[in-house]
């Protein structure tokens, strides 16, 4: 070999190691330096349920990236609990949100809190008024702020009826639009009557302080997820067609056509404790039960991290909460 062909030789390959630097760079720029990139396993946040479905994605599909941040759930922050209940209730002073709660305030009037899903409900037949009317999306947004201390705020439906508005929207938190799996990916829900006042609310009580960014790991594209019918899921909605409560009965969801699929950031309790990239999957689904065979609006969510990142849950009626032995999904082939 000559000297000349010696010289092109290692400019090629300086050449290269160049490239391979540059891309190598290219695929960190996007990448939040105080997220960890060591990859270490969680848990699942949903158990393996013993039930065989068959999900049909109707040519719907999602582009998802590489990679998915993963969030740490600290604590809930339920400090803001007792000023707001003192808007309607006055006779006790303080509560504590330290375990799980529920207390009747009125005849038809209640509120409820979870210590495991971070949500407070109210419910109140003759509506609650706060300082704060909502009558706008505009005054929700403040009261939110001023309330729960959420700064960012994102209203993303409002169902206007005779009597009542609904409204569903999630907090905007480290840069995230942040959900719940137990309010159909929302971080809150409120109902109000025509003068403001508040007939229901569902809230989860995470605020900036309550969460940490923690790392990014590995996604799943759906189409691998669903081909596994034992991959860990979780049902939300199901609204069965009315004729079905004619004569109700045990049922099994056996089939989905998925109309839409989204990718949201959802936390679904504090067991798990992480907000995690979550496919949520809408559709139609196939009802079987003892009288017969029924059609049901549905929404099922499924964990979008590389299965091969996710530690197996167990029933939570079980001793241990979940295994410690890594890996135990296969990414189906």
């Amino acid at each position: 070999m000559n000297k000349k062909h010696r010289n092109l030789i290692i400019i090629g390959l300086i050449l290269l190691s160049i490239l391979i630097v540059l891309i190598l760079v290219s695929n960190q720029k996007d990448l939040d330096s105080e997220y960890s990139t060591k990859k270490e396993n969680i848990q699942s946040p949903y158990v393996i349920q013993d039930l065989e479905m068959t999900i049909d994605l109707q040519d719907n599909s999602s582009n998802v990236p590489d990679k998915g941040k993963i969030l740490k759930v600290l604590g809930f922050n339920t400090k803001v609990l007792n000023p707001m209940i003192s808007n309607f209730y006055t006779d006790q002073k303080e509560w504590d949100f330290s375990q799980e709660m529920s207390f009747q305030f009125d005849t038809k009037d209640f509120f409820f809190y979870s210590p495991s899903t971070g949500i407070f409900s109210l419910s109140s037949e003759k509506g609650v008024k706060f300082d704060l009317e909502i009558s706008s999306e505009e005054t929700l947004t403040t009261f939110i702020q001023e309330y729960l201390g959420v700064q960012r705020v994102i209203i993303l439906e409002q169902n206007n009826s005779q009597d009542t508005i609904e409204y569903m929207g999630r907090y905007i938190l480290k840069d995230i639009e942040i959900g719940s799996s137990y309010l159909d990916g929302y971080s809150f829900s409120f109902v109000t009557d025509k003068d403001g006042n508040v007939l229901n609310l569902s809230i989860l009580l995470l605020a900036e302080e309550n969460i940490e960014k923690y790392e990014y790991l590995p996604l799943s594209s759906i189409e691998t997820l669903i081909s596994s019918n034992y991959y860990p899921k979780m049902i939300g909605r199901n609204e069965i067609e009315e004729r079905f409560y004619e004569q109700p009965s045990p049922y099994e969801l056996t089939e989905l056509y998925v109309t839409e699929i989204e990718m949201l950031y959802l936390f679904n309790d504090y067991e798990n404790g992480f907000i995690l990239p979550t496919y949520k999957l809408t559709g139609e689904g196939r009802i079987v039960a003892e009288k017969g065979k029924f059609w049901s609006n549905v929404d099922i969510f499924i964990c979008a991290v590389d299965p091969e990142y996710l530690i197996e849950r167990e029933d939570s009626t079980n001793e241990d909460t979940y295994q410690n032995d890594p890996s135990p999904y296969h990414t189906p082939e």
